[in-house]
């Protein structure tokens, strides 16, 4: 028990290379905006009838990107505003700087399962998807 076994190689034998780790702000952007919906959301939205839209917003300040807005807009179905477990709607706006903008519907249904869908990493894929092209 006197003897100490240090296997860890001295800081001259370590190897030179380096990760090389690269953060892609659309992507922390999109991640930020799917955890404040998912947080809004479980807060702000009723299981029925109307309520205040839900919105979350992008904006890109690259010039390598060809995107200028992504926002993100849960509403509630106005046909049928008050009928229990009236559909949410989840859409997004996509503008891109020489496009015309995108508008997509991304889910339609109930409140619990908005917040399932907001948990999957489908959203992010999908808004990214649409984002870059």
């Amino acid at each position: 028990m006197d003897k100490i076994n240090n296997n860890i190689p001295e800081q001259k034998n370590m190897p030179e290379n380096k990760i090389n780790f690269e953060v892609n702000p659309l992507d922390v952007n999109i991640a930020k905006m799917q955890f404040n919906l998912l947080s809004r959301c479980e807060k702000e939205i009723p299981e029925n009838g109307d309520f205040t839209p839900v919105i979350e917003t992008f904006k890109s300040k690259s010039p390598r990107l060809d995107l200028s807005e992504i926002k993100i807009i849960c509403h509630y179905d106005k046909q049928n505003p008050g009928i229990k477990d009236s559909n949410r709607i989840l859409s997004a706006n996509i503008s891109k700087a020489n496009k015309e903008d995108l508008n997509l519907e991304l889910f339609s249904g109930t409140k619990a399962e908005l917040l399932e869908y907001l948990k999957k990493q489908d959203f992010f894929k999908v808004c990214k998807l649409n984002a870059l092209n």
